[in-house]
């Protein structure tokens, strides 16, 4: 077992002595040494060797615990020892130790959550994994004090209060937004296999006293691995963040991705912070240190927030074409203000095809290419554009094909997911899905979210 050992254990003395070992991860050894160790292991797996005939093959997630502890090991945070040994919680590991000295693994090492575990597995056999879909938790009534938010109704019509706003004729209760079993039956009815479980964007509280919003935030994070644990194998979630604060944000992310499971943030595209300032810096930092993506989604204005645009609340505009005018504002934020050039493995993902990005490259082209005074010399010219937009994750929430192949065009295919907006007013494409001939929507799920088994991951 991974990090339970007080002490460095001999591989080959336990893989040989201990029926109930279930596997070896090999680390940085001399070819010699590895060509000795691997025949051991051979032997053992092939059932030749009779000490040990049940030892089995370890599970790609098993390999990845024991890869962590040695990773850490090698950042210089403890002794490598060379090999590491999976075993069953009942073995007492001290009667193969090989020094005296307590290993640092313990101390040091970040076992796979058995929630991720569990999602890789998932993953590895599904058809359609659907990355855009909210879910409104019990735990999160009343978790914000004032703000609520609360759920009821008058005169048998349902209404959702966050605040002082009201969101009318949405039913919560009861609906897939908050009934799991409902969720699952609409799913299977779709074919949906897998769905990443994200915040309600009318609940990011990124707008109140921080404090208050850290504690909604653990609380939701907590409903939310809870309702994951309960349907193993077919939710996975992320982490509502009180962005507000960004040392309470990372703070939160941390522990969510830790503790809880949870495969990364989500949060909003406003919130009173631009998308580029430093004070960023260093939650953009923890993501790529974590290795977990960042989800970007809008919210509607005046909920908890500023007004915003007084036309956009003609017409339902603010959610018709708002959240798309807020997506391609906070991509334009993140790319000229620098934040991808300093941040180069951050993976930031978008839904509905990234706004109306895929009809403003050119013009966003242009200004880096003249350039605009206030351009990044390192963003000067066509090539360097064109690899910021295909840095970029986008879901396939279009509702247009025309509009997804130009999407396609601009930014090539490894970075489009599936989402649906699920049980949302515009789900619509479980019924009518977009044409992605030619997208491994699946497998760039997979690389996005980190599920990748063994075998996927050499591809």
């Amino acid at each position: 077992r991974p990090g339970a050992s007080p002490v460095a254990v001999d591989a080959r003395l336990a893989l040989v002595k201990e029926s109930s070992v279930q596997g070896v991860f090999l680390w940085n050894q001399t070819e010699q040494e590895r060509s000795a160790a691997y025949k051991d292991i051979f032997d053992a797996f092939s059932g030749k060797d009779s000490v040990a005939p049940a030892v089995r093959r370890f599970s790609f997630a098993e390999a990845t615990q024991a890869h962590d502890i040695v990773s850490a090991q090698a950042e210089g945070r403890g002794k490598t020892e060379g090999k590491i040994v999976l075993v069953n919680d009942s073995v007492d590991m001290s009667k193969w130790s090989s020094s005296d000295d307590a290993s640092p693994c313990a101390a040091n090492a970040s076992a796979v959550h058995p929630a991720r575990a569990a999602a890789v597995e998932a993953a590895r056999t599904a058809r359609i994994i659907d990355v855009h879909a909210h879910a409104v938790l019990e735990e999160t009534l009343g978790a914000a004090g004032p703000y609520g938010p609360e759920v009821g109704e008058t005169d048998g019509k349902p209404w959702y209060r966050i605040g002082d706003y009201y969101l009318h004729n949405v039913k919560y209760r009861g609906s897939p937004f908050m009934d799991a079993d409902a969720r699952i039956e609409r799913m299977d009815r779709y074919g949906i296999d897998l769905q990443v479980l994200s915040p309600n964007p009318l609940t990011y509280f990124h707008h109140i006293e921080p404090e208050q919003a850290a504690t909604f935030c653990r609380k939701h994070n907590d409903g939310l691995a809870k309702l994951v644990a309960s349907r193993q194998g077919r939710f996975v979630g992320m982490a509502a963040l009180p962005m507000q604060c960004p040392k309470l944000a990372a703070q939160e992310l941390k522990r969510s991705v830790q503790e809880l499971g949870l495969l990364g943030g989500y949060i909003g595209t406003d919130f009173g912070i631009p998308l580029d300032h430093e004070s960023l810096d260093p939650f953009y930092a923890l993501c790529v240190d974590l290795d977990v993506p960042l989800f970007l989604h809008p919210a509607p204005r005046g909920i908890d927030g500023p007004a915003g645009d007084e036309r956009l609340r003609r017409f339902e505009l603010d959610v018709v074409i708002g959240f798309n005018l807020e997506t391609t504002l906070a991509i334009s934020t993140l790319i000229y203000g620098g934040v991808l050039i300093r941040h180069p493995k951050l993976d930031i993902c978008f839904p509905s095809g990234g706004g109306a990005l895929a009809s403003l490259i050119g013009r966003m082209t242009t200004a880096a290419v003249v350039p605009r005074p206030w351009v990044p010399a390192e963003l000067h010219g066509k090539s360097a554009m064109r690899e910021q937009f295909r840095r970029l994750w986008f879901d396939t929430h279009m509702h247009d094909d025309g509009a997804l192949r130009l999407l396609r065009e601009h930014c090539g295919d490894r970075h489009l997911v599936f989402g649906t907006n699920f049980a949302g007013w515009d789900q619509e494409q479980g019924e009518n899905p977009p044409d992605v001939a030619g997208i491994d929507l699946v497998g760039n799920a997979r690389r996005l979210l980190r599920l990748q088994s063994q075998s996927q991951s050499r591809l």
